[in-house]
């Protein structure tokens, strides 16, 4: 038997500072790592490894090891596979040595920013010209823990799990005192996850709390309700109220302190009975494919994931799409539009038609597969605003006409991330209408939003929509269970134009 030991990760140690270089912490924060080498990794079994990059004095990620192995070189190399480096670079790391140790990336986190040299050294840790490794002090996990998300998780396995007797929390008013709170715990939440989220982002959210929702196609109203623990506020979640009776849960923030008790999932409980009690079919919510934690909380609460989308609000991770049914649908089906004779020239344009023209489409070849479609709605539809900020939704619309009669209708809608949806999407049942204005919507997402990748949800009764997406190179990330008519369900198709976004 070869002399090597494999351990686990130990609950009573900590946190370590691993010195690296950039090329190998960029291989392992890009899962292309799955193991790191070294020759000594001190005493104890570490539960978190902060990434110290020489070149640049930050910390731009961390990971949480999996399996430990220690042993002579080759049978290190021989247990991991040549996982971690080639086989060039591992003997010319280990040359001489007769022992060698290999750590097992098991999740990895990028923090953004990275930690910078002045915050590293405000904390106090001192850390030699060319130390080998160094346990982070409390204040710089303290930075790491805010700054991510892996290491809270570890921590609150390791801690008791002292309230979990007390997970049941009130669903309360939102109110002004809770501002301040919102738009902190959502901003330090949020980011971690995407990309260009500030304090904005989450002012907005209680903007449209306040004063409305006036932007979204789709979208009815959103309400922040207040998670209530003995008296206090502990944390937050925003409902959006969606046309045709499904509501979005998230974002749902917590305090800290309260993570990882079942205050979660009580209080989405809560809201559930009080949107069902409402006449909601149906909630949903999105969630990095990355963030486990998330995805755990709703599975216990009783959610499907529907959909996995690629890539979709930022290029380091997906999105799951998970549903929850809160009331028996129907086996109700649309009725399909009949298709008309296609005779005249086709021209796709972005000239709106008038309101009564557009109404009477509407009516006819959207209103099958969408509940609560009405006359406010197809007024939204006539005004492109490709030019405004994000939250305001920015959108244009591509209408495709027989002769001077309106035959189709694209929605461009630019999302966070550089992925734009295309749709509500709706057209008579021929491929020579739905063709041209699928192209026409793809180049104004190219040259309106710098689209990164573009999808579509389009109904499962629609044939025709479905051969057009594949045929342009779409691809199924999902069904969609009755988002917007019981009855119905959705594809949700996309593709990235260049390609570029999905590696």
């Amino acid at each position: 038997m070869p002399e090597y030991t494999a351990t686990s990760v130990s609950e009573e140690t900590g946190t370590i500072v691993l010195p690296i270089q950039s090329e190998f912490a960029e291989a392992i924060l890009s899962g292309n790592k799955a193991f790191e080498y070294r020759k000594v990794l001190g005493d104890q079994d570490p539960i978190f490894v902060l990434l110290y990059v020489r070149e640049t004095s930050s910390i731009p990620g961390a990971f949480a090891p999996g399996r430990i192995f220690r042993g002579t070189p080759n049978e290190v190399w021989q247990l991991t596979a040549g996982s971690g480096t080639s086989p060039e670079r591992f003997r010319s790391y280990f040359e001489n040595q007769d022992r060698g140790i290999a750590i097992e990336v098991r999740r990895f986190e990028r923090f953004r920013p990275p930690l910078s040299l002045a915050e590293i050294d405000a904390t106090g840790i001192v850390l030699p010209p060319n130390f080998n490794l160094v346990y982070a002090n409390e204040p710089l996990v303290a930075i790491a823990r805010k700054r991510g998300v892996i290491l809270r998780e570890l921590q609150r396995r390791l801690r008791s799990p002292g309230l979990d007797s007390f997970g049941t929390i009130d669903v309360v008013g939102f109110e002004v005192p809770d501002r301040e709170p919102f738009i902190r715990l959502v901003t330090e939440e949020i980011a971690k996850w995407y990309d260009n989220i500030d304090a904005g982002f989450a002012g907005n959210l209680v903007t449209s709390h306040s004063e409305g929702e006036p932007h979204g196609l789709l979208t009815i109203r959103k309400t922040i309700h207040a998670f209530a623990y003995s008296g206090k506020h502990i944390g937050y979640t925003v409902a959006t109220e969606k046309r045709g009776g499904s509501v979005k849960f998230g974002p749902t923030v917590l305090d800290q302190a309260f993570q990882g008790h079942g205050f979660a999932v009580s209080g989405r409980k809560s809201l559930e009975d009080t949107y069902r009690d409402r006449g909601f079919r149906k909630a949903y919510s999105t969630i990095p494919d990355s963030h486990s934690e998330a995805l755990t909380y709703l599975l216990k609460a009783g959610y499907h994931v529907e959909a996995h989308l690629r890539r979709h609000y930022s290029r380091d991770h997906g999105e799951f799409v998970l549903g929850k049914r809160l009331r028996k649908g129907t086996n109700a089906s649309a009725n399909v539009p009949p298709k008309p004779e296609v005779t005249e020239s086709i021209s796709v344009r972005s000239d709106p038609p008038s309101g009564d023209v557009l109404w009477r489409f509407v009516r006819l070849h959207l209103t099958p597969f969408y509940d609560g479609l009405d006359a406010e709605f197809a007024t939204a539809l006539r005004e492109a605003r490709p030019d405004v900020p994000q939250e305001e939704k920015p959108r244009g619309v591509r209408y495709a006409y027989l002769g001077s009669e309106l035959a189709g209708i694209c929605v461009v809608i630019g999302k966070r991330g550089g992925a734009v949806k295309l749709g509500p999407l709706a057209g008579v049942e021929d491929r020579r209408i739905l063709d041209p204005l699928l192209h026409s919507a793809e180049e104004a997402a190219r040259r309106e939003f710098d689209a990164r990748k573009t999808y579509a949800v389009v109904p499962v009764a629609r044939r025709v929509y479905v051969d057009a997406l594949e045929e342009r190179g779409y691809e199924v990330e999902g069904v969609l269970c009755e988002p917007y008519r019981s009855g119905v369900d959705m594809f949700v198709y996309s593709k990235f134009p260049n390609m570029k976004g999905a590696l």
